[in-house]
């Protein structure tokens, strides 16, 4: 058996959460047996970033049509937001949103609300250059109490008052950890 090291038996790869580690189970008479990537970011108390890019058309619509963003919760666990970045690529004319639209990142449970988890400015993507934006927190702003309806419920991204044209994309990010309730 040639060498862990040796990269030509076992080529260098950039890690998948789909992909494998082998391990000793401790638990099972020290049988070798494997575990995933992303069972291991869940072990350590991390998991790989929920993402979604938004499209001209996605941003147009937001207020009639949020977008879901699927979030990798197998076990239907309470989602606890740790961060959020949004990445805009203009294409075309600049967007003109007003300066009260407000683009949302929140539970599905709280459509319709201002209860949300992270928000930020839509006129932030009125610009032909490309940007990060850096939503507020408002999970962390203040103590409150937000009442979740239902554990594993995936993230909607919704918006008040949108009503405006431009071209674009929007890439957003959210990291999360999660919550066992029992």
């Amino acid at each position: 058996m040639a060498k862990i090291a040796n990269q030509t038996a076992y080529p260098l790869v950039q890690p998948a959460v789909g992909d494998y580690f082998v391990i000793t189970d401790v638990n099972d008479s020290n049988n070798t047996k494997t575990v995933s990537i992303g069972s291991l970011q869940g072990f350590m108390g991390s998991q790989p970033p929920a993402e979604i890019t938004l499209t001209d058309v996605q941003l147009q619509d937001l207020v009639g049509n949020p977008v879901s963003l699927n979030v990798d919760n197998p076990s239907n666990d309470l989602i606890i937001p740790v961060s959020c970045s949004a990445y805009y690529t203009p294409s075309g004319l600049p967007f003109n949103f007003a300066p009260t639209d407000v683009i949302r990142i929140q539970p599905s449970t709280y459509l319709g609300t201002t209860v949300s988890y992270f928000e930020f400015n839509a006129s932030l993507l009125n610009s032909v250059t490309p940007s990060i934006i850096s939503p507020v927190n408002t999970w962390e702003a203040t103590s409150q109490a937000f009442p979740l309806a239902v554990a594993g419920t995936d993230l909607s991204i919704s918006a008040s008052q949108i009503s405006a044209v431009g071209g674009g994309k929007l890439k957003i990010s959210v990291q999360y950890r999660l919550m066992s309730t029992t």
